[in-house]
């Protein structure tokens, strides 16, 4: 769906989508030019083929908002479960449900604003990424970003959490396993009563704080 005016366009869907072939998206949305966004998604997704992202939204200037309460499935390189995007404007996206994106250099979310802060929240559920650079939750630009865990987060290739050079604070009541990489800017990982932690050989806050309430396992519980 694309949206030429500054209203703010909104998609609903409900049922199960299955899309194979390159470049073959589950669901693509995008507002312009400075419209909101708001895509709504209930049911399961799969996508097999390179380049075939579960969900993909994105605006110019205005807020965009990704639900989708379901799984989503996606097989091919470069293939993330979510991507949620804007040039300017915020960006928010809340799932309920499993998320693997198995391909390389598939991430399950990949969130990303030029200027706009970033939210996104695993209400439950699991949301995993894939092998190469693929990560489990992927922030790209930003301003103050948050991520919100009750779910799990990992990663084929390893690398739960991947951060650029703003700010980013984790907030974990999930489980997170695997390396944490948040990169420049104040950085913070939380992990709250009745998080796990299970941190690979790499957690990079970039100077920021790790601060515990939960259980702190390096290496796993075992």
């Amino acid at each position: 769906m694309t949206d030429g005016t500054n209203d703010a366009p909104r998609l609903d869907h409900v049922g199960n989508i299955t899309r194979t072939g390159n470049n073959a998206r589950g669901i693509a949305a995008s507002a312009t030019p400075a419209g909101t966004l708001m895509l709504a998604s209930i049911g399961n997704i799969s996508t097999a083929g390179t380049g075939s992202h579960g969900i993909i939204s994105s605006t110019i200037a205005g807020t965009n908002t990704v639900l989708h309460l379901g799984n989503i499935t996606t097989s091919g390189d470069g293939s993330d479960g979510i991507v949620g995007s804007s040039v300017s404007g915020d960006v928010n996206v809340l799932t309920s449900g499993n998320i693997a994106a198995s391909g390389n250099g598939s991430s399950g979310i990949s969130a990303s604003s030029g200027s706009g802060d970033i939210s996104v929240t695993i209400a439950s559920g699991s949301v995993s990424g894939g092998s190469g650079a693929g990560a489990g939750v992927e922030f790209i630009g930003g301003g103050t970003n948050t991520l919100s865990n009750f779910g799990s987060i990992s990663a084929l290739s390893g690398l739960a959490i991947s951060g650029g050079g703003n700010d980013e604070t984790v907030n974990n009541r999930g489980t997170v396993t695997g390396n944490v990489d948040l990169g420049g800017g104040t950085n913070a990982f939380n992990n709250l009563f009745g998080g796990h932690f299970n941190p690979g050989t790499t957690v990079d806050l970039g100077g920021g704080t790790l601060t515990n309430a939960g259980i702190l396992a390096p290496g796993g519980i075992g």
